[in-house]
């Protein structure tokens, strides 16, 4: 038969797009990092393997950071020194100063904390990102919850929907109905539609590539029936389609409205709809300390709100970050070499400035007002879960015998919530649960840092964080101070 662009669906594209991101992101991982092992074993022959406790190669003076910044935006790459070699581009928005994720322009920014407000018994989870944020919004939404985790949905990160309780809120996701659909327009999707490349990212493929990633009309038919999968198309038809662009994953605001809520993005909330929550709200920020969402206009926190802040040390921080989807992951398929994001987070940071500031401004915070912040480390969660959730427990002001605790220590824990995720994303789906848990270790650092890109960590931490009164376990009976 013809075929005419209004012929075929958004959910045509869908679907084909699903099957070749899901077949080219294999390509990619049998590629990934080839390029930034080549590097990093270069760099090995100068710098040497390093001693007993760091097994990495590399150091973060090879490299050199490039910026460029427009209107309200930020994309950087790195360069190394001797090879010239350059890594793909990292993009962001500017808002407050900061780089931020692209779906937090500075009019975003500024309209949140001018109109999300908070009210006493508010419950704020705020973290440096990759420190330990969905873990301990798992545990304060099961003591709000009496310990019953089927009020929780770990496969979209806990995110709230409308009616349902016991779910938190990121503040992005609210604004005027009318806005809608410019917000969701920035918003990313979270899901395999994430995985596809641009012309440019295809080119930049090194070695042999691959391009067996059309589907046979069976393997087509084998498709889940579910509504945005129902339009089948011929080979010929498939054929047609723009490959491994931005223009395969092209929906209306309307279509991603009605995409199924596997993410903590899909679903937006009026302001009136975040004030008409009943109880105890659950928010999560990864706002520093000035660009707070729930402060008043004379930057004091909003009386009667409760913040846990939970901060990790920040090398294990820096290598979960690099294996955050979508980013410089080696799982992604970018040849991003580690020593290179490492100069990156340790000078510029994941987002929303660099860890350093991020956890200096709350230690401030927290030491002027206990009575509203809770300090809370991930290795505390990591070495006593129990005793870590007690600790929470007290600051909410919520009774937990130690019985308690334990139960809610058991539907905690990272492979309980993994397998939870699994097991509700497996009823409505094949796809791969996306969530933001990967192995929760400490120390995990020392497999990926030379000695020397340590010693850059302790000589920055040292001159940042002096007189802050912290010390973090970073593994191996060692103590960062």
């Amino acid at each position: 038969m013809e075929i005419s662009t209004s012929t075929v669906s958004a959910a045509s594209f869908t679907a084909a797009s699903l099957v070749a991101a899901a077949a080219f992101k294999a390509l990619l991982n049998r590629n990934r990092n080839r390029i930034g092992r080549k590097f990093a074993s270069a760099a090995s022959l100068d710098a040497g393997k390093g001693g007993s406790a760091c097994t990495g190669e590399g150091s973060l003076s090879e490299w050199e950071v490039i910026e460029e910044e427009g209107k309200g935006t930020l994309r950087a790459k790195l360069r190394h020194k001797a090879t010239q070699h350059e890594t793909p581009w990292l993009t962001f928005a500017k808002a407050g100063g900061m780089h931020t994720p692209g779906f937090v322009t500075e009019t975003r920014l500024q309209w949140m904390k001018e109109n999300v407000k908070l009210r006493k018994g508010d419950v704020v989870v705020d973290t440096y990102p990759k420190c330990g944020t969905t873990w301990t919004e798992q545990i304060v939404l099961l003591l709000l919850s009496g310990g019953d985790a089927s009020q929780l949905d770990p496969k979209s990160r806990n995110a709230y929907r409308l009616g349902q309780n016991y779910r938190k809120v990121w503040p992005v996701v609210i604004a005027e109905k009318k806005d809608f659909p410019q917000v969701r327009a920035i918003l990313p999707p979270y899901s395999e539609l994430s995985t596809m490349i641009t012309p440019q990212q295809f080119a930049n493929i090194p070695g042999r590539r691959e391009l067996s990633t059309m589907i046979t009309p069976q393997q087509f038919a084998i498709l889940p029936p579910y509504s945005e999968l129902s339009t089948m198309i011929t080979p010929q038809q498939f054929a047609i389609l723009p490959p491994y662009s931005e223009l395969s994953t092209m929906i209306t605001p309307q279509q991603f409205a009605i995409l199924p809520p596997y993410s903590e993005l899909s679903t937006m909330i009026t302001p009136q709809q975040f004030a008409n929550i009943p109880g105890r709200r659950v928010i999560k920020e990864h706002m520093n300390r000035e660009h707070f969402v729930g402060q008043t206009k004379d930057g004091q926190l909003t009386p009667g709100i409760k913040v846990v802040y939970v901060t990790r040390n920040p090398m294990d921080a820096c290598v979960s970050a690099y294996h955050h989807p979508g980013r410089c992951s080696p799982e992604e398929g970018d040849a991003f070499p580690f020593n290179a994001y490492c100069k990156w987070f340790l000078e510029r940071g994941f987002a929303w400035g660099t860890w350093f500031e991020h956890v200096r401004g709350w230690r401030e915070e927290w030491k002027r007002n206990q009575e509203q912040v809770l300090w809370l480390q991930y290795e505390e969660l990591h070495d006593d879960l129990p005793k870590a959730i007690a600790k929470i427990a007290s600051f909410l002001g919520i009774e937990a015998s130690p019985e308690f605790c334990e139960e809610v220590a058991k539907k905690s824990t990272i492979k309980a919530m993994k397998k939870q995720a699994a097991a509700s994303k497996a009823k409505e789906t094949s796809e791969k649960p996306h969530v933001h848990l990967r192995k929760g270790k400490v120390g995990n650092w020392r497999a990926r840092f030379s000695e020397e890109m340590f010693a850059d960590f302790k000589s920055e931490y040292d001159s940042t964080m002096k007189g802050l009164g912290i010390s973090y376990n970073i593994g191996n009976g060692e103590v960062l101070a």
